[in-house]
């Protein structure tokens, strides 16, 4: 299966606190991407500042088949 060499990011937003977490710097990115066989893909994944370096703490992705 191949999937898109290049994957846009479709929107991201800043943030200083969200539900559930301690307040902090977060962003947010939210990305679709899809693969020859029709298989799309929206994940959004969560960065936060820890020692001057970003860091992913937060993945989820759903999935869905088309035609």
């Amino acid at each position: 299966m191949k999937f898109n060499s290049f994957i846009p990011v479709n929107k991201s937003s800043e943030h200083h606190s969200l539900p559930g977490v301690p307040e902090g710097e977060y962003v947010v990115f939210s990305i679709a991407t899809g693969s020859e066989n029709k298989k799309t893909a929206f994940e959004t994944v969560t960065v936060t500042k820890v020692d001057s370096q970003w860091r992913a703490v937060d993945y989820q992705g759903r999935y869905y088949v088309f035609g």
